[in-house]
């Protein structure tokens, strides 16, 4: 399902942000009353429903609670109990952060092209133009590497102050 492209959905139904929904075809497999509650996951949150992967995957590319309880005929308020749940919302953010790392590996591969460009440029009669994408892309990609870098090196720390208050070593 490609959340970023909303001709998949019906737009009449689902919401722009801060709208409400009453009722949604969600083009699913069977009526929405099978979508349940299962099992408590200790490694997805405390409680955890079968449609928490689609919730994830809205939330993760910035769609409202509205729009992500839609897509499943629930709520923006069952979408914000979900965010409530610690575990939850972090498969939210580490989605987000798998997201942003892909759009990281792209944009790197543009800034050979954007060198190109640019060399390219030196003895093109639109320069101002080629110049300005070549420039852009370059920034991004820097932006973007520096950011991933920076949350691999939080990730890590954090990974090694959860290790040290476990083994008790801080109090």
């Amino acid at each position: 399902m490609d959340l970023h492209n909303d001709s998949e959905f019906d737009r009449a139904a689902v919401p722009d942000d801060g709208q409400d929904v009453e009722v949604v075809d969600n083009g699913l497999d069977g009526p929405s009353e099978n979508l349940t509650e299962v099992e408590a996951d200790p490694e997805r949150g405390a409680s955890v429903t079968d449609f928490d992967d689609v919730f994830v995957d809205a939330l993760a590319v910035g769609r409202s609670h509205a729009y992500a309880g839609a897509l499943v005929n629930r709520s923006a308020k069952t979408v914000q109990r979900r965010m409530a749940d610690p575990l939850f919302a972090a498969r939210v953010l580490d989605r987000r952060h798998e997201l942003m790392a892909d759009a990281t590996g792209q944009l790197t591969g543009l800034a050979s092209r954007a060198v190109e460009t640019i060399a390219d440029a030196m003895g093109s009669e639109r320069v101002p133009d080629r110049l300005r994408a070549a420039q852009l892309a370059l920034l991004l990609a820097l932006k973007f590497r520096a950011d991933t870098e920076y949350e691999t090196r939080l990730r890590e720390i954090e990974s090694t102050l959860a290790a040290v208050v476990d083994a008790g070593e801080v109090k």
